[in-house]
């Protein structure tokens, strides 16, 4: 009997050692298995994390190519949109299917509008006059819920600081980030040292005031004494539609001009007839006498990089005719003799605009983080890196200086000046400030290079009046 029973307890204890060490096919199991495959997936990176789940994300982008072509002016090979995401970000991010959209940038807000409206993309190249109207709108996105809770992410490490806080890529009220900076505007201060060298002028200092700038402009106006040539002590674009130079300038005359939030015009406090405003009209109206006629339709900078050059001083231009001019003949004179310098600002700043990545608000809640991740990656230093070897060389958003041919020392210092910028509601945002501050300064400069006399003050008392009746208007 006994070993009757001890046998019936050895086939028991067998079978249920067999189920215990068996595969696994137990409700209890089945659970163990869920929770490691859980911990799996959720200690991957986001772009690997779920590599099966197939996430479907629309890109637009305003005049991009999509197709490998051929630059006609360096017939150089350049890769196409398609080629980068089907390559580069398809190997960062397996489980993204990215879609490319492109749109001309004809007529660009009103398409923006409709694809944004439409639902019928994600991720957007925004141009930044539009960013806070869109977001305002409902839109676009806010990003801060992203970077504040993105312990990979920190912005000032990536790009400017000074861009945090520019309504290009911002709301109105420039607290909440709406697109990831990605091309910046370029607007730096280069002199000609060989026409310094000429006239026996000290070259401009790294941080030049206006006084300075005019000091040394009205000297260097007239017969070259060397060359016997006609040369111009000063250039700035003296029509173009946004009076980057007016803007700039007005950073180091304090100006208000306009003060509240853009998105409330009827509250907007206006000031365009202060002391400061006249001071900065009155540099550009005195200093006009010193530029080549044809800087009233800005021209009048047709050999500047070039060793035919006459103008001295160019202010919130940009170095790509030098470095086209450089690239083309491999001439190290051309770097050597035309020097960037910081502008005119407190901290050496100018006015900086900017395009940037922004998300759709018709992403779904579930592809956010990922389309957060592709957002990072196409503003970020390895994407722009591409776009910059492709298109470039051009101020990408980023700072690392490691991006760019480090002869070309206009971009780098672009990318100082961009550092400290700043907005205010006194630029092209302000929908007054384009159809009415505008018109009167480039008037202004264009009569006073035609000799005109001027009043100044009773053109900006007019001026605020107008402000004012406008903005009880809305």
């Amino acid at each position: 009997m006994k070993k009757f029973l001890i046998l019936i307890l050895i086939i028991v204890f067998t079978a249920i050692t067999a189920v215990g060490c068996g595969q696994g096919t137990g409700e209890s199991d089945k659970g163990a298995a869920a929770a490691s495959d859980a911990n799996a997936t959720e200690n991957q990176a986001p772009e690997t994390a779920a590599a099966s789940k197939q996430i479907k994300l629309i890109f637009t982008g305003i005049g991009i190519a999509l197709k490998d072509s051929i630059d006609p002016k360096t017939n150089k090979k350049t890769e196409g949109w398609e080629t980068f995401v089907g390559r580069d970000l398809k190997n960062k991010f397996p489980n993204v299917n990215l879609k490319l959209n492109t749109i001309p940038w004809e007529n660009y807000r009103a398409k923006m509008q409709t694809i944004l409206q439409s639902k019928s993309t994600d991720i957007l190249y925004a141009s930044g006059a539009f960013v806070a109207a869109f977001y305002k709108q409902g839109l676009l996105m806010g990003l801060n819920q992203f970077i504040n809770s993105d312990t990979n992410f920190k912005y000032e490490d990536i790009y400017p600081a000074g861009l945090k806080k520019n309504l290009n890529l911002t709301d109105y009220s420039m607290n909440e980030v709406v697109a990831l900076p990605y091309m910046l505007g370029y607007r730096i201060l280069i002199y000609d040292k060989q026409l310094f060298d000429d006239w026996g002028v000290p070259y401009l200092s790294d941080h030049p005031t206006p006084d300075e700038i005019a000091e040394k402009a009205a000297k260097m106006t007239g017969k070259n004494p060397k060359t016997g040539k006609q040369n111009y002590g000063l250039w700035f674009d003296g029509k173009t539609p946004n009076i980057s130079w007016f803007i700039q300038f007005g950073y180091y005359f304090n100006v208000k001009g306009c003060e509240n939030s853009l998105d409330d015009l009827k509250n907007l406090k206006w000031s365009v007839n202060s002391p400061e405003v006249l001071k900065t009209l009155q540099w550009f109206v005195d200093n006009a006498k010193y530029c080549p006629p044809g800087f009233v339709n800005a021209q009048g900078m047709e050999n500047f990089g070039k060793k035919t050059n006459d103008v001295a001083i160019a202010i919130d231009t940009n170095g790509v005719n030098i470095m086209k001019e450089y690239n083309d003949t491999k001439d190290q004179s051309i770097l050597d003799r035309f020097i960037p310098t910081q502008s005119v600002g407190p901290k050496g700043e100018g006015w900086t605009v900017a395009d940037g990545i922004a998300m759709s608000t018709s992403v779904k809640p579930e592809d956010q983080k990922m389309a957060w991740e592709v957002c990072k990656y196409i503003a970020g230093p390895e994407a722009q890196k591409w776009y910059n070897n492709q298109y470039g060389p051009w101020p990408m958003g980023v700072k690392d200086t490691s991006l760019y041919d480090q002869n070309n020392k206009y971009i780098l210092m672009n990318i100082k000046v961009s550092e400290n910028s700043h907005s205010s509601s006194f630029e092209e945002l302000n929908p007054f400030f384009v159809s009415n501050v505008q018109p009167l300064v480039v008037s202004a400069v264009s009569k006073a290079a035609s000799g005109s006399k001027l009043n100044l003050q009773a053109d900006l008392d007019a001026l605020q009046k107008k402000a004012e009746i406008w903005s009880a208007g809305q």
